[in-house]
């Protein structure tokens, strides 16, 4: 059995290192302090202007969404966590979605994306290209990093390559469990300290504060 996936694999054009390499390193330490960076809005009272949205929103919960690309599966990403700002607006919970690229033109899926008004979203691009902001220490390899912060901290980290994203929940579960930290009376859920489960690293790597 083994024997025929390692020729299948081989016949297929996927080498050894790409079935088992680890998921890749982006995005800051879990519990390092965040900067703002700057980034071109596509929507917002500071569209086509040049600001920090980081910065502005506070000691809020906030998920970042680092993209270097937009695809079926990081757009349902994007929806999915917008639909958990709805869900947590109490803690106001936001969701920054930033294109990294090094392109001129604004790719045409983010801008749909984008024009789809999405609770508690901001689209924007990158000033510092596909490279992403400094300090934020984005993999080149990564398509998606996403950062979830509180009170300007990082509280978790996930990434993955172009093709890795399968599923959503795992984001979409931490990023409801930073909300819930800050209050819960309208949510439904007890009032609990933010404690991540240890990763499981499927599928892209996490980081978290009990990893």
């Amino acid at each position: 059995m083994h024997r025929f996936f390692f020729c299948a694999a081989l016949v297929a054009g996927i080498g050894l290192p790409a079935l088992f390499a680890d998921p890749p390193t982006s995005g800051p330490t879990v519990g390092k302090t965040l900067g703002g960076f700057s980034v071109v809005p596509l929507n917002g009272p500071s569209a086509n202007k040049k600001t920090d949205l980081f910065s502005k929103t506070g000691d809020h919960p906030t998920a970042i969404l680092f993209l270097r690309s937009v695809n079926d599966a990081t757009a349902e990403l994007v929806r999915q966590i917008a639909a958990a700002t709805e869900k947590h607006r109490d803690s106001k919970l936001t969701c920054l979605v930033i294109l990294c690229s090094d392109s001129k033109d604004v790719d045409a899926k983010f801008s749909a994306l984008a024009n789809e008004k999405l609770p508690g979203t901001q689209f924007a691009v990158s000033a510092d290209k596909a490279a992403g902001p400094k300090g934020y220490q984005l993999g080149a390899d990564a398509e998606v990093t996403v950062v979830l912060a509180h009170k300007r901290q990082a509280k978790a980290v996930f990434a993955y390559r172009a093709g890795e994203l399968k599923n959503a929940q795992p984001i979409v579960a931490e990023a409801s469990r930073v909300a819930r930290a800050v209050f819960a009376p309208n949510i439904g859920d007890p009032i609990v300290a933010y404690t991540p489960k240890k990763s499981l690293n499927a599928g892209g790597a996490r980081k978290c504060e009990t990893c």
